[in-house]
């Protein structure tokens, strides 16, 4: 069973390497390397040891422990909300959760998933992405949390 975790893991590595995200429509298109990073700087600049949102969200990209639920159901792991401190246990929770959501939006969609969808599951939790096409979707003020939140990214991204 570990062996197939970890083969998936790197075949999602892989496909990741691959993954370039189109920024708002404008004509330079970013990695999934390049959105993380700017997320990084948004969440905490860097600093690998922050705990915020009051004490719900851990390390560099502020990952709160309902993101680690996910990720463990989606790929069968079994990771604690501390291990969000590790840098790269946070990189791969990153990688797999926009690979997955991403090829979601995609597979039911047939949408090209976009960096703005991508940052809004980060902030938003999975069904965020759905505010991004939707004018209509969801709660305003939610809307207006993620959109404040993306300006700060696309701030980062520029």
């Amino acid at each position: 069973m570990k062996d197939k975790a970890i083969t998936k893991t790197y075949i999602i590595f892989l496909v990741l390497v691959w993954v370039v995200c189109e920024v708002k429509g404008e004509s330079n298109s970013i990695s999934i390397d390049e959105l993380r990073e700017a997320i990084i700087q948004v969440e905490t600049l860097g600093d690998p040891t922050e705990i915020g949102d009051n004490g719900k969200a851990f390390g560099l990209l502020q990952i709160h422990e309902v993101m680690i639920d996910d990720y463990n159901r989606i790929y069968g792991t079994n990771y604690s909300h501390s291990d969000s401190f590790d840098v790269e246990i946070a990189t791969k929770i990153f990688n797999g959760i926009m690979w997955h959501y991403g090829n979601h939006i995609n597979r039911t969609t047939n949408k090209e998933v976009n960096a703005k969808h991508l940052a809004f599951i980060w902030n938003g939790g999975g069904g965020a992405w759905k505010y991004v096409d939707d004018p209509n979707y969801g709660k305003e003020e939610k809307r207006k949390n993620l959109e404040i939140y993306w300006k700060k990214v696309l701030t980062q991204l520029r």
